[in-house]
């Protein structure tokens, strides 16, 4: 794969968890409002990352 075949996303810890059917414990309770609320979100820069 080359770097134009890849997308990177941020995703909640509870989105991550559903998607891959593990279990992160008590880590989806740091997720913050923002990465709760929108779903996916495609990363283009570091300025695109939310905490």
């Amino acid at each position: 794969m080359s770097e134009e075949d890849v997308s990177v996303f941020q995703v909640s810890i509870a989105d991550l968890a559903k998607l891959t059917k593990l279990d992160f414990g008590n880590l989806a309770d740091a997720d913050s409002h923002e990465a709760t609320s929108v779903g996916p979100r495609r990363i283009e820069s570091y300025e695109d990352i939310r905490l």
